[in-house]
């Protein structure tokens, strides 16, 4: 049997497998496009957090103000709409006879009401609403005919999951007619 021969020159390793410099390069590549993956899913995560804590309070704002718009644009008339307790209190007649306040609570708490014929009933409309931020602000009525513009505003907040606090503005305006002869 023949033997094989080495032919004793040497070997070129050269042209197979990743020298050192290629492989730290490597690294750090991999190492960019995973910090910046994890940025935007971390980005993509707190949004989606910050998206489930809002939600309820614009639903829950969204349902104040569409009440509140309806029952003014009910009202007698612009003349009768009065602010009895300042600026957070909104009192009017609605065009069945029914007397109906709307205010932030005893105290200023941290929700709004709306009560009815002064019954001392007071019926929640919203919760999470920040304290002393519910503002009517009424425009003169000077004239029988003369409609008003009623805006109303407050502020809601949640905490997210980390802690922080949102804040949120809710504004909106109503005309109110005037049916009074």
């Amino acid at each position: 049997m023949g033997r094989l021969r080495h032919s004793g020159g040497v070997k070129n390793y050269g042209s197979s497998g990743f020298s050192l410099i290629e492989m730290v390069i490597t690294l750090i590549i991999i190492s960019i496009v995973a910090g910046v993956g994890t940025v935007s899913i971390s980005n993509s995560f707190n949004a989606y957090l910050t998206a489930r804590a809002i939600e309820p309070l614009a639903g829950s704002a969204r349902v104040v103000l569409e009440r509140l718009r309806k029952e003014l644009r009910n009202a007698e008339s612009c003349t009768g709409i009065s602010q009895p307790g300042g600026n957070g209190t909104l009192q009017f007649t609605n065009d069945q006879g029914r007397v109906i306040l709307v205010n932030q609570g005893v105290a200023a708490t941290n929700a709004i009401y709306m009560t009815f014929n002064g019954d001392g009933v007071e019926w929640l409309l919203a919760s999470n609403v920040e304290a002393n931020s519910v503002q009517f602000q009424v425009s003169p009525c000077t004239g029988v005919l003369t409609p008003g513009l009623v805006t109303i505003a407050f502020t809601m907040t949640a905490t997210t999951t980390d802690g922080s606090v949102l804040r949120l503005p809710f504004r909106t305006a109503v005309y109110v007619r005037s049916t009074s002869p």
